[in-house]
């Protein structure tokens, strides 16, 4: 309903400001009115345009402050035709969104497209923080002031009135920042704060402290292995399990030397019937005392790769020996897992001999010189390893380049076997492949595999485009 104005401001509009006086006073925003300045009709219009924000809202208007400017940001601005790229590959959630990204990272966002950015940011999406990057000081000024950004904003860690005084998610959003400007004090500040943290808050604030998690961490871990909570001992085992070199893996790596033989090139686990009580506080408690395999599992994951020889395991062994059932593959599942976290390329180097193969964690850190030879060697007629693909970042060399790009073509395997070495060509392959890509359309007499081809061409060009226009 349209609230009518006072009849003193209609009577004065319809006689006019030269035959009426305008009245102020009667106005409920009669002291903002009566501070207007200037000739009788803007007077009159300006009146009445308090009145009317006052009848919509119920709520008189007020002087406020102009709010100091938005931080300089002094990174470079991003030309415009990466700009209008950025647009369209949200638009469709394009794959070439990460590339973009890491292309395009020292750059700031046009300030006309920070409220796109920020719109983007706020929706459920992967890159949430890449844009709030992209937007700077600039975005967290915008932010500041909109409510519906309110979850953009970067909290600040010297400030501690969200941990003292916000809801249980913005005391975590503000102890994620301090975590990741200053894991060490974030870690002291939990410390501090513990015995009066509730069991879901100690739980959520434990799985922060896998940002940075580092030696400082590994006394409040150890206490919360004692916690009362379930939730807050496994968090603490899961990220102890990160720390092979601490108390918590060496105790492990004991438990190993007592479960595991090495004889005649065979390896054999033999679990006790029966955990003991720092076992159980280790996490290896009763539920996952009733399966063996999870209770060896852990273990291994959590113990220091460098246990293995002490036991009789080397990387250089690794290949030739066989592993005793009833753990065969819950051991080399385990043995990925922790080459994996532990980042060990001797490992990995090792575990790829023994298999053939490799899962895509545990390829990743395989040196790149490896990955090339293995690639390389795949024989005539079989695709190569695709965890191996994966794990090279592009550019690819042009001889594995080349390699895939003849296998893939000579395959007479099904098209979805050969969809994905296809779609990685794509988008790692050189930018000099583009025309090699098209004429591997023009060639097949399959339209299927004629669309998966001409699709990574055009990946192909787009992805040059996208890095012409970021240099």
């Amino acid at each position: 309903m349209i609230r009518p104005y006072p009849e003193s401001l209609t009577a004065t509009a319809l006689l006019g400001t030269a035959r009426s006086t305008t009245p102020l006073s009667g106005l409920h925003t009669a002291t903002a009115a009566t501070a207007l300045d200037g000739e009788p009709a803007p007077t009159l219009l300006a009146a009445a345009a308090l009145e009317s924000v006052f009848l919509a809202g119920a709520s008189a208007p007020t002087t406020g402050a102009i709010p100091a400017p938005a931080p300089d940001d002094p990174r470079p601005l991003l030309p415009a035709a990466a700009a209008a790229r950025l647009r369209s590959l949200l638009v469709v959630d394009s794959p070439l969104l990460p590339e973009w990204f890491d292309a395009a990272a020292g750059f700031r966002s046009p300030p006309e497209m920070l409220v796109e950015v920020l719109g983007a940011a706020v929706r459920p999406t992967p890159h949430r923080e890449r844009l709030v990057a992209l937007a700077g000081p600039r975005g967290q000024w915008l932010a500041a002031r909109n409510l519906d950004w309110a979850a953009l904003r970067d909290p600040d860690p010297s400030d501690d009135e969200d941990w003292r005084h916000g809801t249980p998610a913005v005391r975590r959003r503000w102890f994620a920042a301090l975590r990741r400007s200053d894991p060490a004090a974030a870690t002291s500040r939990l410390s501090a704060a513990w015995r009066s943290e509730n069991a879901d808050s100690r739980a959520a604030l434990v799985s922060e402290l896998a940002v940075g998690i580092g030696p400082d961490d590994e006394p409040l871990l150890e206490q919360a292995l004692d916690d009362r909570s379930r939730r807050v001992r496994q968090a603490a085992a899961g990220l102890l399990r990160q720390l092979p070199h601490s108390a918590y893996g060496q105790r492990m790596a004991r438990r190993l030397r007592e479960w595991i033989e090495v004889a005649d090139g065979v390896v054999t686990a033999a679990l006790p019937d029966r955990l003991d009580d720092a076992a159980g506080r280790d996490g290896l408690d009763d539920r996952t005392a009733r399966r063996p395999d999870v209770v060896l599992t852990l273990a291994v994951q959590a113990a220091p790769l460098s246990v293995w020889p002490e036991i009789g395991v080397t990387p250089e062994d690794l290949p030739h020996l066989t592993v005793a059932e009833p753990f065969r593959s819950e051991l080399e599942h385990a043995w990925s897992a922790a080459v994996a976290a532990q980042r060990d390329p001797a490992w990995a180097v090792a575990l790829l001999r023994r298999e053939g193969t490799v899962a895509a964690p545990v390829a990743a850190h395989v040196p790149r010189d490896v990955v090339v030879a293995h690639l390389l060697a795949t024989p005539d007629g079989v695709l190569p390893d695709a965890s191996l693909l994966e794990a090279l970042p592009a550019p690819w060399p042009h001889d594995v380049t080349a390699a895939v790009l003849r296998a893939v073509y000579a395959s007479r395997d099904q098209t979805a076997r050969v969809r994905h070495p296809v779609d990685l060509l794509g988008h790692r392959a050189p930018f000099e492949f583009e025309s090699v890509l098209s004429d591997a359309a023009t060639r097949t007499g399959d339209l299927d595999r004629l669309a998966l081809f001409a699709a990574a061409a055009d990946i192909l060009t787009h992805r040059r485009h996208l890095h012409e226009e970021l240099t």
